[in-house]
């Protein structure tokens, strides 16, 4: 085996250093990076969480206003038949 100087050991160190401290860099922004990605996704299920209520809320307001004209036309149903059988009933009974 060689012998290696003491300049050859100490420059390649010194490209060891660099590279490690480009990488630390590059590890330092992902991280970064990942830690807004979490925070865009927990703030995401949130408004998530709230849209999911908000359309269940709108839901069911939808069908009770859906519902109103279907009642109303029921109710003069009902009364025009009540009419109608009291009507019948009374010209059975003035007969």
């Amino acid at each position: 085996m060689e012998t290696v100087s003491k300049d050859v050991f100490l420059g390649h160190c010194q490209l060891t250093d660099e590279r490690f401290q480009r990488e630390q860099k590059r590890l330092d922004r992902l991280e970064q990076g990942l830690e807004k990605i979490t925070t865009l996704s927990v703030q995401m299920a949130e408004i998530l969480k709230q849209h999911t209520a908000q359309l269940s809320e709108q839901k069911e307001r939808l069908t009770r206003l859906e519902g109103r004209p279907a009642a109303w036309i029921d109710r003069l149903m009902s009364a025009a038949t009540g009419a109608a059988v009291s009507a019948l009933v009374s010209m059975i009974l003035a007969v």
